[in-house]
């Protein structure tokens, strides 16, 4: 399942252009015209209880957006062969195959709803990078085809282990979860997965 040379290629093209292009105009038209006359404000840093409510609903609303997003780029064929099937060429994934994506894919299910609380709630910019920074480190954990589950830094809560094993079974069987447990939990897209799980285990105490 190893990703071929020009697909490496391909991902490191496409994503250049995302982060360059794509990325800088998704948040300057979110910025103008769903969000207007607010800047970032470039005071001393919140209190920490404010930091932590920023960052929970900055989760929460990458969440809920990302998973309705992407569950749709899945179930709508149309929206699957032509933008999605993009993303799907790595079965086998690696970190940055987080970034090979159609650029609509960019926009709706990606950098939107990762920016879209930041921006509308004009955070402080410290919160902004900070946020970034995690997110970009989940998504690319869990494409990254490693567990790091058991690991010492798992241990301190250093690492995404969860992510990865739940993501890795989205490539590599390409059904269900769509985003994060509890939402796919929520509305019933882990039961492949659960019954994965469960036939993992009865091998294991068989053995």
């Amino acid at each position: 399942m190893n990703p071929s040379d020009s697909l490496i290629r391909a991902t490191i093209r496409d994503a250049t252009i995302g982060q360059i292009l794509v990325g800088p105009v998704t948040l300057y038209l979110i910025g103008t015209y769903v969000i207007t006359d607010k800047k970032p404000r470039m005071s001393a840093l919140p209190p920490v209880q404010t930091l932590y409510f920023h960052y929970f609903m900055a989760n929460v609303v990458n969440e809920i957006l990302f998973y309705f997003a992407h569950r749709m780029f899945h179930e709508v064929e149309w929206l699957y062969k032509n933008v999605h099937k993009q993303h799907h060429q790595f079965i086998g994934t690696i970190g940055f195959a987080a970034e090979y994506a159609h650029p609509l894919e960019q926009v709706v299910a990606n950098q939107g709803p990762t920016a879209l609380w930041c921006i509308a709630n004009s955070v402080h910019p410290m919160i902004w990078f900070v946020w970034l920074f995690w997110r970009l480190w989940e998504t690319y954990e869990a494409h990254s085809g490693y567990c790091f589950e058991g690991s010492l830094p798992h241990k301190f809560g250093f690492t995404n282990s969860e992510h990865a094993k739940w993501h890795d079974y989205h490539h590599t069987m390409n059904k269900g979860n769509y985003g994060s447990e509890v939402m796919d939990y929520l509305f019933g897209s882990m039961d492949s997965w659960v019954l994965k799980e469960e036939r993992n285990e009865k091998e294991t105490i068989k053995n």
